[in-house]
């Protein structure tokens, strides 16, 4: 939040329903937390500031195994050829194969609350995650999510307290669905954000990156004086150029708001958290209005519409027509379902789900057309997952042997339908 609070006026709530009505109980993210202290404590969770519901995202980088490495030896052993890689410096080209090398150690990656059954910090920057299927991944800070610089874990307690757990405090985070009965303090800002391409995007929104629940409020100043303005009251923010805003309250009112980062460029950017897509991060100068309200459909962000975590598999089609199948690694690294595919429609930073994907066809060099499950196409360009600078997939063949397709004989891959959900408890 900018710093301008230490001298807002807050604005009275007037009579009337909220702007954005608190959503079903079901979205909020609900565990069991456990000090270094021996304490328990349970209730609604607030993760980092901007992650509250299932749908948001938990950022990091994962570790490289030996053995995807190894699957690059082995394709090379089997006579897979890889393009070639070349720098200039002082006048000379120095060209060489890549094999191991397009392996980074770290590689970006990100799960849903969702998908996730315990979290446990096991170092100074690592999380160990248990996905609700039973698989362990190592995150490593990549964001402010993970590690000393995590904006702290809240925990609603639905009684009215709410209590505050810096990184070195937590020993494990259990996830589950709430309890019945029980009710949080506040809902989610939920909207749809609408970018200066006219594409569109619904979810659950984290404005500025940090603002994320109803009573979080919109810093400002109208008019020279100080205002904090509650999400719960806001119904259309509409950017106006680079250093302000309109916005539009439940009453009618329309106030010009400027004077912080959260209301100018200094804005870190619109998160927005689709069920059906993955995260969406929209700049400020890409950004046009939002418009604030419920969702839509109450189950689509629930905690059973994150089931059904598995390895990536499909049917892959080869430049030449070929038709291979089974299960795969994209981009030489990217293995489970609950993983991203990053890139970028515009100028607006997407990162879709591959569980919601049901083919991804190539679009020459330059990137790639995804169909999701919910009909929606994208666009997606501007990232290794996307574009030539893939580093291929791996395709398991029934003799368990792993076959290399290179993105340059990639044309298009159908994902198998999601699995059926797992069994209750795991």
């Amino acid at each position: 939040m900018s710093a301008v609070r230490t001298a807002i006026v807050v604005v009275a709530l007037v009579a009337g329903a909220p702007a954005c009505a608190l959503e079903a109980q079901s979205h909020r993210i609900w565990g069991e937390v456990r000090t270094t202290e021996g304490e328990r404590i349970e209730g609604f969770l607030r993760w980092d500031r901007n992650e509250a519901v299932w749908a948001d995202l938990l950022d990091g980088d994962k570790g490289i195994p030996d053995d995807e490495r190894d699957l690059l030896d082995a394709a090379v052993a089997r006579g897979a050829t890889f393009r070639e890689r070349s720098i200039e410096y002082g006048g000379y080209r120095i060209t060489w194969d890549d094999t191991r090398d397009m392996l980074p150690e770290l590689s970006q990656a990100g799960i849903r609350f969702g998908r996730i059954a315990s979290l446990t910090p096991i170092g100074g920057d690592t999380l160990r995650v248990r996905t609700r299927a039973g698989e362990v991944v190592d995150l490593t800070g990549g964001s402010t999510d993970i590690g000393p610089d995590m904006r702290g874990l809240e925990i609603d307690t639905g009684s009215g307290d709410v209590r505050t757990l810096s990184w070195p405090r937590i020993a494990e985070v259990v996830l589950s669905p709430a309890p019945a009965g029980r009710t949080a303090r506040t809902g989610r800002i939920h909207g749809t954000v609408e970018d200066r391409e006219g594409e569109r995007w619904t979810g659950w929104i984290a404005w500025d990156v940090d603002d994320a629940l109803l009573d979080d409020t919109l810093d400002g100043e109208v008019d020279g004086d100080p205002r904090a303005i509650p999400w719960s009251r806001i119904v259309r923010v509409e950017r106006n150029g680079f250093r302000g805003a309109t916005v539009i309250l439940d009453d009618g009112s329309e106030l010009d708001m400027r004077g912080t980062d959260e209301v100018s460029s200094g804005n870190g950017g619109i998160l927005v958290s689709d069920p059906e897509i993955g995260s969406i991060r929209v700049p400020w100068d890409e950004f046009e209005v939002a418009e604030f309200h419920a969702p839509a459909d109450d189950a689509a962000g629930a905690w059973e519409a994150f089931d059904g975590t598995s390895e990536l598999s499909g049917v892959i089609e080869l430049g030449d027509g070929e038709l291979v199948s089974g299960p795969l690694r994209w981009d030489a690294d990217e293995r489970w379902n609950w993983e991203m595919l990053d890139g970028w429609v515009g100028e607006v930073e997407v990162d879709v789900e591959f569980a919601r994907i049901r083919r991804i066809e190539k679009m020459g060099a330059a990137g790639v057309l995804v169909t999701l499950r919910s009909g929606r196409v994208l666009e997606l360009e501007d990232s290794n997952d996307v574009t030539a600078a893939n580093r291929g997939l791996f395709l398991r063949m029934d003799d368990g042997a792993w076959r290399y397709v290179d993105w340059y004989d990639f044309w298009a891959i159908d994902f198998d339908d999601v699995p059926a959900p797992p069994e209750a408890g795991r």
